[in-house]
């Protein structure tokens, strides 16, 4: 009898241990937003690019949720916000109660002479307040390389390994 109660005592300590470490391994949810364009129209399609990178190399992330794309369209149209637009902080907490997005990332772009001006910014959602808010700076051949550099920073400001 005392064998019983002692593989029953195993057992329920076993399925605890294994629940709350859901909880500990939770992600943290983050949305992205569209970068802005602040040159010529021929360079719209630089901030579909940034957008895509973003979501390929977040997505694989095991620690990160990132938001759809469509349904948080929806929730900024809700905010009264067009994604294009800087989100300010009463925004940035909507979005978050809303979706439960704790992290937004937003920037925009400036492209003149070949050169790339790239304007990155973390929002918290809790508090509106920016978590990092950067400019970078080369030649657009260089896109991804700056990218990269931006994005590696979010990631260590925000304590998660690319």
């Amino acid at each position: 009898m005392k064998a019983y109660h002692r593989h029953k005592f195993l057992l329920v300590a076993f399925l605890l241990i294994l629940s709350f470490s859901g909880y500990s391994q939770a992600k943290r949810v983050i949305g992205i937003l569209q970068f802005n364009n602040e040159s010529s129209a021929e360079y719209n399609w630089v901030s579909n690019g940034i957008e895509q990178i973003l979501y390929d190399k977040l997505k694989d992330i095991s620690t990160l949720s990132v938001f759809e794309e469509e349904t948080l369209s929806r929730v900024l149209q809700k905010v009264s916000s067009n994604s294009s637009q800087q989100i300010g902080a009463r925004q940035a907490f909507s979005i978050g109660k809303e979706t439960g997005i704790e992290v937004l990332i937003q920037g925009n772009y400036r492209v003149a002479n070949d050169n790339l001006t790239l304007g990155f910014k973390l929002i918290s959602t809790y508090t509106g307040a920016p978590l990092m808010e950067q400019t970078f700076s080369g030649q657009l051949a260089d896109i991804f390389a700056l990218f990269e550099g931006a994005l590696s920073q979010a990631m260590n400001i925000m304590r998660i390994p690319l």
